[in-house]
């Protein structure tokens, strides 16, 4: 790879988007001053709880390796979730191990073992393990997942005790507090969790790892203040890193704020991660976290008001008030009174916090197009202080020519819309509105039906995607489209040769879009 670039080629870029449900797969093919063209994949996986994962990842790989030759020159990783990493252990037997040297022919192709074959890897700064920021961000992570699954023990076990006495806990009784249950608590978190791969059996840390065995070379980790980047290969395209920013309080901003437009900084960070984890430890495991100070700290009430739980359950008042064994057959259920994990419900805010946080470490790559000036975005999951620290970037190229985070905004062509299209992984004012350019379209990796089931009824964010229509003039592919595009007619005001023009750029398969942009 070099940071310099030549004569570009003229073909155009195909950029496929696969359909396999709700997650991330996508296949560039770029144009190559070698025999065959370059080709850059980015991430490959599908959330926790699709049906029939292992087959759906497995057809996306094998349409990988009919399409590529078994050889992916790039590899791209945005971020440490399960919907972008899950590929990589669902269809495992489909990846060649790097370091089988004897697998791989003397053009560096693959010898056609039937299996894809990694070349090299591209990982965000923040997975840099000699990175002492990336080590913090990691272990704040990993104490946050512990904490959470921990939490998630106590919400079902409170789950279970409320159907013994068929109470729900928390449920209406006129505070106001809108009767959340702990099956649906719990369920709000282990559907967060699911990003993390949290419940499956190696989880992304897992896929990171596979990922890490699977590619020829060592991997390579970017950061927004890398100059341009021009493949050895591939002279008509110039790659720039905006994101993730180095910058601890951009990663922890993740959403928009009512009075200030920009974004505002969520309730959970370290130190209450931190209590949390230690609330939910055993007094054995917070010893070992090095947490018993800030566990007795995190205890409610002081200690000398704690009544151990074994000793309650032999007291008689609260077997008659607390275990529902009053005499009284209209008093025999006091489950009511109990409050022991209603604490457990700030578990939701805890885990929102921790997959805002991993997708603003998503790798932000901004493909340029040399010959047209073109550009193809692609921010994985980035959310709102990642988009932020963009408008800061600038880069001088070796003619003089500055180019900065907004310019390549407004030159964007192809939008690869983040985080499936949910309402704070797309700026409004510093991101949507400054791509400008009359050709804009949009990929939205969705499958509604899914979020649904996840509980999350506004992906994708119907306000985004109106806008996104308007911006594109209709140029809004969905994964989970079901009328064909071409099928479609012309948007209105869209006139019809325009829209049969974007019909014809487009090659549209039951498991893929592919959009040809320039040439």
């Amino acid at each position: 790879m070099c940071e310099t670039d030549t004569t570009a080629p003229t073909a155009p870029v195909r950029v496929r988007m696969y359909r396999h449900g709700l997650g991330d797969c996508f296949l560039l093919t770029l144009p190559s001053t070698g025999e065959r063209p370059f080709y850059l994949m980015i991430d490959c996986g599908v959330i926790l709880g699709t049906a029939n994962p292992k087959d759906k990842m497995r057809a996306v790989v094998q349409d990988l390796i009919a399409t590529t030759g078994g050889h992916i020159d790039l590899l791209a990783i945005t971020h440490e979730h399960y919907d972008h990493l899950s590929g990589f252990l669902q269809a495992k037997e489909l990846f060649a191990v790097g370091t089988e040297a004897d697998i791989i022919d003397s053009d560096g192709h693959g010898d056609g073992d039937g299996k894809l074959h990694i070349h090299n890897l591209w990982l965000p700064w923040t997975e840099d393990p000699q990175d002492d920021l990336a080590r913090l961000l990691r272990g704040q992570r990993q104490q946050a997942e512990h904490g959470l699954r921990l939490a998630l023990q106590g919400l079902r076990a409170a789950e279970a005790a409320a159907r013994e006495t068929d109470h729900a806990l928390g449920a209406d009784d006129g505070n106001g507090d809108g009767g959340d249950s702990p099956f649906s608590i719990a369920g709000q978190v282990e559907s967060l969790l699911s990003f993390f791969g949290a419940t499956a059996r190696r989880g992304t840390a897992g896929a990171l790892e596979a990922v890490h065995d699977y590619a020829r070379e060592a991997p390579r980790y970017l950061r927004p203040t890398d100059p341009p980047i021009v493949l050895e290969t591939v002279p008509g395209i110039r790659v720039y890193v905006l994101g993730p920013p180095q910058d601890e309080k951009l990663i922890k901003k993740s959403r928009p704020s009512r009075s200030h437009p920009e974004v505002y900084e969520a309730a959970f960070g370290l130190t209450p991660g931190n209590a949390f984890l230690a609330a939910v430890l055993d007094p054995q495991a917070a010893e070992e976290w090095g947490f018993s100070d800030l566990q007795e700290l995190s205890q409610p009430f002081d200690r000398r008001y704690r009544i151990p739980l074994p000793e309650a359950e032999q007291l008689p008042f609260f077997k008659a008030r607390y275990w529902g064994q009053a005499q009284e057959d209209e008093y025999r259920d006091q489950s009511w009174r109990r409050i022991d994990a209603d604490w457990l419900r700030s578990a939701v805010d805890l885990a929102l916090k921790l997959d805002s946080d991993t997708n603003n470490t998503s790798l932000v790559l901004a493909l340029e197009i040399i010959a047209s000036g073109e550009v193809l975005l692609f921010p994985g999951d980035a959310q709102v202080g990642n988009w932020l620290s963009w408008g800061a970037l600038t880069w001088t190229l070796d003619d003089g020519t500055v180019v900065t985070g907004d310019d390549l905004l407004s030159r964007t062509v192809l939008y690869k819309v983040g985080h499936h299209g949910s309402h704070n992984a797309t700026l409004r004012e510093k991101g949507l509105e400054r791509m400008v350019h009359e050709d804009l379209v949009a990929l939205v990796p969705v499958d509604h039906a899914m979020a649904v089931k996840k509980g999350w009824g506004k992906i994708p964010f119907q306000p985004l995607l109106d806008r996104l229509a308007e911006k594109t003039q209709g140029r809004v592919l969905r994964a989970d489209a079901p009328e064909k595009l071409q099928d479609q007619k012309a948007p209105k005001n869209v006139p019809a040769a325009t829209w049969k023009r974007f019909q014809e750029r487009v090659e549209e398969e039951a498991l893929y879009f592919e959009v040809r942009v320039g040439g």
